[in-house]
Parts: structure tokens; C-alpha cells; sequence
């Protein structure tokens, strides 16, 4: 399999000691240079990928990085389709850690700024440039670029979603609370977060934290924070524990930058700040058999176990705690009102019940994801989320209730700080309740995912093993999947329909609107002429097959006609557009106006003298028949003239019968 004419992908020598969790390697040679060790990552899992990021990453090269050379859709045989490949530089000294437990000879003090630490922050330097948060972190995504491992490098980060498959170790508390999909790009101070659990892993040969579950691991960081958290008892060097003071602070504000790390470097040493404490209740709040004295550690108890954690927040206990054991009467006040509102709906199970307790969860815990029975996302992975659920056939249903009873703003409200990006949710909440309750094509959850993730590849049946992520593919892989596909069905259905309108809406909204009218007629025009827009544009210069896919649903269009001689035309001209593959000309051939107009005129006239013949019947059949006097007086002249006739006959007749 050849990608851009340069790269050789063989399907038959896969790399496992290179694979991704959704992306598999194999074995790749440069053409134009055959001694340059590449490999393939062939995104070929259920997940989404992160292409804004590949489109970035091209080329960037930098100490400490794996270079992506390439990357692009080729034909991939193991998937019966097209598939995503990423060229990458091949690491010929294998994994620094192939799995989370695993136990390795950990780098030396004396060499570990040099071989470890320099090279990692030279990375994220450069990701920086390009606004890159790289987001896959981790002891068992780093590499060995020599043979002699003498030089490590990050590795990839762009075949699945950010965060998904960083374990708890190494997310920071808030991240850590959500769930994979819900994780988000976040901020440069997650990466930096990451780099410190990395170090710590690094410098002592094995997980501190292997034999704990990530649930737990997360209740310890909450509970403790993460430095005591993934220290612990180790025996870490001195010279990395200061660098993981400075990079596990759980207050990102306070968390230690590149620039802190470049003056720790250069020999100035200063102490990392820790964070400041929540405010601790001198009454603890007793739920399950244990105790909790801060809103975060209660919050996060509560979220773990949904059902019973809704008891004593809707009983009211939560608001009297917050009232009178944090002393924190603003916060009580609102939790009261949510629980009030939510009673007063008399609705205590479902969605009503569950958005009230995400929003007495968010104001307990504001920089926590928005947890909703099983959602836990944090705000900026929406699109993330909603793409990961739907790759995963699961059930969006709780995003469309958070999005239609407009949490955002509820979450926005509860926010003890502000940020630009607030208004950005809410503008972006409001524009997705306007697709949602458009429930025809181009609209409702599709349309939502296809403006969420502008890079997704169009999710319809008929193309998802095509890879579309451009507008200007869709027709290409239609024109493909027209071999298989049941004519009966439209090649536009929902996704595709919703990928055009977030991809191309310029041009496209009026026939969008047309393929979803009600008459069959209208509604067939409209789907041709939405693909001939699209051909019109964006080419390709022909699609045989999709014009004859198309072709084969017009029959609506055709029987419009009232001249039956004008549809036996059309119907022997068909064929012969249908061949030539061009849209554009089968729409006009099917509906020019000038036809068009003669084939009303000729059917105006034809029933205007149905309605005289059909008049005059029913007045013959009813004996109320009247005819002109011009037409009567013409009548007796006729008739006089035949009577006259016939006496003349008669007169002869009877001459020649007394001749003979």
C-alpha cells in the first residue's frame, strides 16, 4: 500500500512491539530513501483519531520526539476499505516500558537530566511552538531512538483521542475524575503533570502505583494529593523529587512550567509551592460507613455511587452539611434551590433527578467534570465524548439532555473563576439545540457531531470504511460504495446528510431543505441536486455509478410529467447521461424549466378542453343540453338539406319503378 507515492506500507509484516491501543504498526520503507528506518501506525480501531493534530505535527522535528513524516488515507486490505496511516521515524531501540507493571533497570541519577529530562522538555518545548498539547504522556509511550538507548523520545499522539488511554498515574486529579472520552485536550499544564509521574516512574524502574486501581489511585490523589500520592515510600533521587514537587502540585496555576524547569537547570533551585487545602468541616458528613470533611472528597464519593449519593442530596442533608459544617451559606443557598426545583417537578428518578444532582455536584466541586450518571466529562470534551460514544455504539441520550436543558449554563454559573472559553460553551450549547430539534436530515445528534469535530471522518454505513474526512471525498466513496449498495436505499442518509451541512452549508442548504420535503417528487430532485451541487464544486469530473444509483430513484421525477411522449423521451435519455457520470447534467435533464413550463402549458390546455367535453356530457346526460343559435340555425339548414335530399331520392326512386 503506497501513501503519497513515497511510502510502502507492507500489510504482511505487522510490529507489535510498536503498537498503539487503537492503532496497529507495520512495517513501512521510504522510497526516496531506503535507509531511513520508518514505520506505520495504521489507525485502524474503533476510536477517533486526532487529524487537526497530524495536520500540525508533519513534518515538526525536534529532539526528543518521534518525527511524523506522513500521514493520509491509503487502501488498507485488513479492513476491507481505506484507513488512516501515520508515518512515524522508527525508535530502533524498542519501548522504554512495554506495560504499566512492568519492572525495568531504572536511568541513573548521574545520567538522568541528560538521557531523560533534557530531551523530554526539548519535546514539549516544540510542541509549544505549535500549540500542541500532546496529551499521551506515559512511561510505556516513550522511546528508544538508538539501538545503544542512548537517546528517548515521546511517542505518538495523534491515533486516538486525547488522554483516553493515560492511566490515573498520570492525569491530574480533575482529569482523572473523567472518564476516558471526557478527558479533553486540556492545557499545557497537563502534560507538565504527566512529565513529573513519568520522571518518578522512570527514576525508580517500575509503577508505584501498579497494584492500585485507577478509581483508587484517584481517591488518594483527592484525598492526600498526587505527590504523596505517587511517591510515596519510594526511593526516589533527590534531584527528581524536587522535580516532582514542582510538577505534581495539584493547583495548575501553581504547577511548575518549562521555564521553571529551565531554571531549575540552570542551578536555581526554588521550593514548589503546594496547594492550598479545601476547607475542612468540623462536622464530618458520615455516607457508606466513612467520613469526609471537605465538598471535593464528598462530591467525589457521592458521584461513585450515583443512586445512593442522591439520597441525601435531594433528602436536603448535603445543603444543611454545606450550611453549617463548611459554614458555606452561598453554595448551600444554591444547592437548596437546585433540590427545590427538581422536587418541585415531582419527577424523582430520570433526567430531571439526574441534571439536579450534576448541579449540586458542580457546585460543590467546580473544576471537577460534569458528572451525570454515567457521563463525566469535562466541558471542552463534549465533541470528544459524543464521537467515542457513538464509535462505541453506546447511548448518547444523557449528552442530548445536557445539552437540551442547557447545562452549560448551569455549570458556568457555578464556576468561582472566569475564562473566555465560558462564553464559547454557551454560545456552542445554544447552536447544538438548534440542530437537535431539527429532527430531519442535516440536523438533530448527527449534524451535533459532525459541528463538534471538524476533523471526524463521515460515520454513514454506506462510507465508514472509506475514510472520508474531507467534503471533497464524499463522492469518491460514494461512487465506490455504489457497487455494493442496495439501490433502493438513498445515498444520503443521515450522516451524510449531516456531514454536507456542517461541511459544506454554503451551497447546500437549499437542497437539503428540498430532500426533505414531503412531496416524492421534490424530495428525489433535492437529493439530486444536492450531489450535483457538490460535483459541480468539488468534482470528480464523473461517478458512473452514483449517477446510476441516483438514476434508479427518479422515478418520482419522471412520473411528474403529464406528457407521456415527454416521459418516454426521458426515460430513453436517461441511460445515456446516467453513463457519462454527471450529475449536474442528469438534474437539468430531469428538471429543465423550459420542459417543464411546456409540459404544464400542454397539460393546461388538454384539461381545459377535458373540463368542456366533461361540461357538455353531464348537460347531454342530465337533458339540460343547450346549443348556440348559430349552432341551432346551422343544425336546421343541415337538416333541411338532408330532408330535401332524401325527397329527391324518393321521387327518383319511384319514377324509374312506373318507367320499368
Amino acid at each position: 500500500m503506497l501513501l503519497r507515492d513515497r511510502y510502502e506500507i507492507d500489510p504482511t509484516k505487522p510490529l507489535p512491539s510498536l503498537d498503539m491501543p487503537n492503532a496497529h504498526a507495520f512495517a513501512c520503507i521510504d522510497r526516496r530513501n531506503a535507509q531511513r528506518p520508518v514505520y506505520a501506525l495504521m489507525c485502524d480501531g474503533p476510536l477517533p483519531p486526532r487529524v487537526t493534530l497530524m495536520r500540525t505535527l508533519r513534518g515538526v522535528s525536534a529532539t526528543g520526539l518521534l518525527q511524523l513524516a506522513e500521514w493520509g488515507a491509503v487502501d488498507w486490505p485488513l479492513v476491507d476499505g481505506r484507513c488512516l496511516a501515520v508515518i512515524y521515524d522508527r525508535p530502533l531501540g524498542g519501548r522504554v516500558m512495554r506495560e504499566m507493571d512492568d519492572v525495568f533497570q531504572p536511568v541513573p541519577d548521574q545520567h538522568f537530566v541528560k538521557l531523560v529530562l533534557k530531551p523530554l522538555v526539548a519535546a514539549l518545548g516544540e510542541l509549544r511552538i505549535h500549540s500542541v498539547v500532546h496529551r499521551a504522556i506515559r512511561p510505556t509511550n516513550l522511546y528508544w531512538l538508538d539501538r545503544e538507548q542512548t537517546r528517548i523520545a515521546l511517542g505518538d499522539c495523534v491515533t486516538a483521542p486525547p488522554a483516553y488511554f493515560q492511566p490515573a498515574l498520570c492525569e491530574p486529579i480533575e482529569s482523572g475524575m473523567a472518564n476516558p472520552e471526557g478527558r479533553g485536550a486540556g492545557y499545557y499544564p497537563a502534560d507538565m503533570y504527566a512529565l513529573g509521574a513519568t520522571l518518578v516512574v522512570l527514576s525508580v524502574g517500575h509503577n508505584p502505583l501498579a497494584d492500585i486501581s485507577d478509581a483508587d489511585v484517584v481517591t488518594n490523589k483527592i484525598s492526600n494529593g498526587s505527590y504523596a500520592t505517587v511517591v510515596g515510600e519510594e526511593r526516589v533521587p533527590l534531584g527528581v523529587i524536587e522535580l516532582a514537587r514542582g510538577l505534581l502540585v495539584d493547583d495548575p496555576s501553581q504547577r511548575w512550567t518549562l521555564e521553571a524547569i529551565d531554571l531549575w537547570l540552570n542551578g536555581r533551585r526554588t521550593m514548589p509551592l503546594q496547594t492550598k487545602q479545601d476547607k475542612r468541616s468540623q462536622r464530618p458528613f458520615s455516607f457508606r460507613g466513612d467520613e469526609y470533611f471537605t465538598r471535593r472528597t464528598l462530591a467525589h464519593a457521592l458521584a461513585r455511587d450515583w443512586e445512593q449519593g442522591a439520597v441525601p442530596i435531594m433528602e436536603g442533608k448535603v445543603e444543611t452539611w454545606l450550611r453549617r459544617g463548611l459554614e458555606m451559606g452561598e453554595i448551600a443557598e444554591s444547592v437548596s434551590n437546585v433540590v427545590r426545583a427538581s422536587n418541585a417537578s415531582a419527577k424523582d428518578t430520570g433526567p430531571v433527578r439526574d441534571l439536579a444532582i450534576a448541579a449540586v455536584l458542580t457546585l460543590m466541586d467546580p473544576v471537577a467534570p460534569v458528572r451525570c450518571n454515567t457521563i463525566r466529562m469535562h466541558m471542552e470534551a463534549l465533541g470528544t465524548a459524543m464521537a467515542c460514544v457513538v464509535a462505541m455504539h453506546g447511548d448518547v441520550r444523557p449528552y442530548v439532555e445536557l445539552i437540551m436543558r442547557d447545562f452549560a449554563k448551569t455549570w458556568i454559573a457555578a464556576q468561582e473563576d472566569f475564562s473566555l472559553d465560558y462564553g464559547r460553551f454557551d454560545g456552542e450549547f445554544r447552536d447544538l439545540r438548534s440542530y437537535l430539534v431539527q429532527t430531519a436530515k442535516g440536523g438533530g445528534v448527527e449534524r451535533c457531531l459532525y459541528e463538534l469535530n471538524e476533523s471526524l471522518a463521515c460515520r454513514s454505513p454506506l462510507v465508514r470504511n472509506q475514510c472520508v474526512l474531507e467534503i471533497r471525498d464524499l463522492l469518491p466513496a460514494l461512487e465506490r460504495a455504489a457497487a455494493t449498495a442496495d439501490r433502493k436505499q438513498w445515498p444520503a442518509d443521515r450522516h451524510v446528510t449531516a456531514f454536507i451541512a456542517s461541511r459544506y452549508p454554503r451551497d447546500t442548504m437549499a437542497q437539503i431543505h428540498a430532500l426533505n420535503d414531503l412531496d416524492p417528487r421534490k424530495a428525489a430532485l433535492g437529493l439530486l441536486s444536492l450531489f450535483a451541487v457538490l460535483q459541480w464544486k468539488l468534482g470528480p469530473e464523473s461517478v458512473p455509478a452514483l449517477a446510476e444509483w441516483l438514476g434508479s430513484l427518479m422515478t418520482p421525477v419522471i412520473e411528474s410529467y403529464h406528457s407521456r411522449e415527454r416521459r418516454r423521451r426521458l426515460e430513453k435519455d436517461l441511460p445515456k447521461v446516467v453513463r457519462k457520470g454527471n450529475l449536474p447534467e442528469l438534474y437539468h435533464l430531469l428538471d429543465d424549466a423550459e420542459e417543464r413550463q411546456e409540459d404544464f402549458d400542454g397539460f393546461s390546455v388538454a384539461r381545459q378542453k377535458y373540463a368542456q367535453a366533461a361540461q357538455q356530457v353531464a348537460a347531454l346526460e342530465s337533458g339540460n343540453y343547450r346549443v348556440s343559435e348559430k349552432s341551432e340555425k346551422l343544425g336546421q339548414q343541415t337538416a333541411a338539406s338532408v330532408a330535401v335530399a332524401i325527397a329527391l331520392l324518393s321521387t327518383a326512386f319511384v319514377t324509374v319503378i312506373h318507367l320499368m
